[in-house]
């Protein structure tokens, strides 16, 4: 993981490069979406495992309809809470492929469960973000009580990792993130939000692995934090630009490669509007 990373951070201090505009990106580890003006298009979509069904999406698919909603009006936030509910429930969505708009549904894809069926939706439908639309506040204490909220870092580049102590995928991104948090200071701050977590346990492990970048409190998949950004497990990662928006939500060991890889985009193109 630090490898990979190590080699694509330098795309953000280089000094060449094509401008590139910054679109949202949502990468489910499964599937990954990103947003156009009719919906939003998947770019990746790997085998799906031994022993299971073909994916019913294929990379080019549009996704103009997702359960009921006009998918180009939709954020990252809203699109990734959407289809965290696909491993348990059916969701209705038209796509458009080879210019054909077809009805299809999307069900038992992303994560192993086991078994469970859910009848509702679990996400809320009065906190679908639009696209467009700032990140939700936050105020959340570190280990020692100072309190961080998002407007501390408005005009900066911002990446919050979900993680816990207990998360093995969550630990392979630390060596990575601790390079970005220290190596580009001046561009980017790095917070991460720990879940499940006692603070006794986080102390004794921060203080170990000389964690460089703040951890915050975020208690658990239930809490605030964990509902207003629709994270119901980690690793996670999403990248707030700096005018707030955000530009990527993340799901899996992986995702950082693409936090990473939309903060390199975002740079590019502001050095070259200036």
């Amino acid at each position: 993981m630090k490898t990979a990373i190590a080699v694509l951070i330098l795309l953000i201090s280089a000094e060449v490069g094509t401008a590139q505009v910054v679109t949202p990106v949502v990468d489910m580890g499964w599937l990954t979406t990103i947003h156009t003006t009719d919906g939003w298009r998947v770019t990746e979509a790997p085998p799906a495992p031994t022993g299971k069904p073909r994916r019913t999406l294929r990379v080019g698919d549009l996704l103009s309809e997702i359960d009921g909603h006009d998918a180009a009006k939709l954020g990252p936030l809203a699109i990734a809470a959407i289809l965290d509910d696909v491993p348990f429930r059916a969701v209705p969505t038209v796509i458009l492929r080879d210019g054909q708009a077809l009805k299809v549904s999307v069900f038992g894809e992303g994560v192993i469960t086991n078994g469970e069926v859910k009848p509702q939706p679990t996400y809320r439908q009065d906190r679908l973000q639009p696209v467009g639309a700032h990140a939700p506040q936050f105020s959340l204490p570190d280990l020692s009580g100072h309190i961080y909220t998002l407007d501390q870092f408005r005009g900066r580049w911002l990446i919050l990792t979900v993680w816990g102590t207990w998360c093995s995928g969550c630990l392979h991104e630390i060596p990575a993130l601790q390079d970005l948090a220290v190596t580009y200071a001046d561009k980017l701050t790095v917070l991460s939000v720990a879940v499940n977590d006692p603070p006794e346990t986080l102390t004794k492990f921060v203080s170990e692995h000389s964690i460089k970048y703040p951890v915050l409190l975020g208690a658990s998949f239930d809490a605030p934090f964990a509902r207003v950004y629709e994270v119901h497990g980690a690793p996670a990662n999403i990248v707030v630009s700096r005018e707030g928006t955000i530009v990527f939500v993340g799901r899996g060991p992986m995702s950082l490669k693409g936090a990473v890889q939309q903060i390199s985009s975002g740079m590019k193109s502001e050095m070259h509007q200036n």
